[in-house]
């Protein structure tokens, strides 16, 4: 660890910070019937807590291989971590734009405190990739 650069280690622990927020994402993605005749129309709790669990250990797992000492497995935690981020960003707005609106036919809008957390939990989560972009060009720069 004496190897990674202060300002590569605050990046990679900034970058945590909305992986409560990609776990909440995965959980309403894998739970929410967008449309009233669509393939979740009943949905399963129980898939959605498999899916926020299985999203948690993901993203440790990415979270943790950003701190390996090769260079290709920190490469991939960066990358598997950016997706995740990615992925929460697309289902959370997808989500808090479906809150708004109150879905296909306008009926049964959510709360407005509800759609803007959602709202800004998926600008939270489009927002860190900057500073993961910090931390793979603090993780470059580093003499080898």
């Amino acid at each position: 660890m004496e190897s990674v650069p202060r300002r590569a280690r605050f990046w990679r622990l900034a970058i945590l910070l909305p992986l409560p927020y990609v776990v909440f994402a995965a959980f309403l993605g894998s739970g929410m019937g967008l449309l009233e005749n669509g393939p979740l129309v009943n949905p399963d709790r129980r898939g959605g807590v498999a899916l926020a669990v299985l999203t948690l250990v993901a993203g440790l797992a990415f979270a943790g291989l950003m701190w390996a000492r090769d260079g290709r497995l920190r490469a991939a935690g960066y990358l598997g971590y950016a997706l995740l981020l990615t992925l929460a960003f697309g289902v959370g707005s997808v989500a808090a734009l479906v809150s708004a609106v109150g879905g296909p036919h306008g009926d049964g809008r959510g709360s407005l405190g509800f759609t803007i957390a959602l709202g800004a939990g998926a600008f939270l989560s489009i927002v860190s990739l900057v500073p993961l972009a910090a931390a793979v060009v603090a993780d470059w720069k580093t003499p080898r």
